[in-house]
C-alpha cells in the first residue's frame, strides 16, 4: 500500500464473540500502511535447542518510526490502539513501539498484559489483546497514572476519567449493542464498520482500513469498501493496494 495523508484522531476496537479482533482506524499522521511477517531472531540454549527471541508478526507498521499500530504474531496474539482523550503529555514510550515489543516478544494475554503495565507510554492510550486461547483485555494507559485492566470489549477515543465526546460514546454504545445481539456475526459486524456511525468520509476524518485478525487461524484481513486483502503466516505474499479515499 502507498502513504496516505489523512487528518483525524478516531480509533475503534472491539472483541467478537468468536475471538477474533477487529480494528477500524482513521489516524492522525502521514504513513505508510502495510503488512509484514518478519523473521524471528533466535538465540541457543545451553542443551544446543534454538529458541525464537522475536516472533513472527504481520501488522499495519508505521514509518518511519518502526512501531505498529496494530497486528498479530505467530503465537495467536493479536493488539491493537485506540487514542485515549486525554491531551496531557509525560515521560515515556511511544505505543507504537511498545505494541511492536509487545507482538515480538509476548505469546498471549497474560504477558502481554504485564508488559504493557511495566512499560511507561507518553500519551493516553487504549490496548486491546487477544490470543488464541480466547483471552482477551483492554488496558487504558497514560502518563502518571496506574494502568487499568478492565474486559471491555468496545474500546473507542476515550477512558474512564476523562469526558468522553459524544461522537465518541456513540460509536462505542453501537459496537456493544451489536455485540450483544445474539444474531450477530463476525460477518455483520464487520459490515457495521463499513457504515456510518463507525466508517466515515469526510475529508477531515477519514476512515483509513478496518483489519480483522483471526488469532486461532494466524489471519488477517484488511478490509476497504468493495475490496478485502487477506494475509496469513503460512501463505504471507508481498503486495500493494493503493485505495481511493475521495470516493
Amino acid at each position: 500500500m502507498r502513504p496516505t495523508s489523512v487528518s483525524a484522531a478516531r480509533l475503534d476496537n472491539f472483541v467478537a464473540p468468536n475471538k477474533s479482533i477487529t480494528c477500524h482506524a482513521n489516524l492522525q499522521i502521514v504513513l505508510e500502511t502495510f503488512s509484514h511477517a518478519q523473521p524471528a531472531s533466535k538465540y541457543s540454549l545451553s542443551n544446543g535447542a534454538e529458541t525464537a527471541l522475536t516472533l513472527k508478526v504481520i501488522a499495519k507498521a508505521q514509518r518511519p518510526w518502526g512501531g505498529c499500530v496494530d497486528g498479530m504474531n505467530e503465537e495467536g496474539l493479536a493488539a491493537s490502539i485506540t487514542l485515549g482523550g486525554g491531551r496531557s503529555q509525560g515521560r515515556g514510550f511511544s505505543i507504537i513501539l511498545v505494541i511492536r515489543y509487545v507482538l515480538e516478544t509476548c505469546h498471549h494475554v497474560e504477558q502481554a498484559v504485564k508488559a504493557l503495565c511495566r512499560i511507561p507510554v507518553a500519551l493516553a492510550q487504549n490496548v486491546t489483546v487477544l490470543d488464541s486461547a480466547g483471552n482477551y483485555a483492554t488496558l487504558f494507559l497514560g502518563p502518571g497514572q496506574r494502568p487499568i485492566i478492565t474486559r471491555l470489549r468496545a474500546c473507542v477515543n476515550h477512558q474512564r476519567a476523562a469526558r468522553p465526546s459524544s461522537f465518541s460514546v456513540a460509536r462505542q454504545q453501537f459496537i456493544l449493542r451489536a455485540l450483544e445481539d445474539p444474531s450477530m456475526s463476525l460477518e455483520k459486524l464487520t459490515d457495521g464498520f463499513l457504515r456510518p456511525p463507525l466508517y466515515s468520509v469526510s475529508a477531515t476524518h477519514p476512515t483509513l482500513y478496518t483489519a480483522v485478525y483471526r488469532p486461532a487461524k494466524g489471519r488477517v484481513d484488511y478490509i476497504w469498501p468493495g475490496k478485502r486483502w487477506s494475509q496469513g503466516f503460512e501463505d504471507f505474499q508481498i503486495g500493494e493496494y493503493t485505495h481511493n479515499f475521495t470516493h
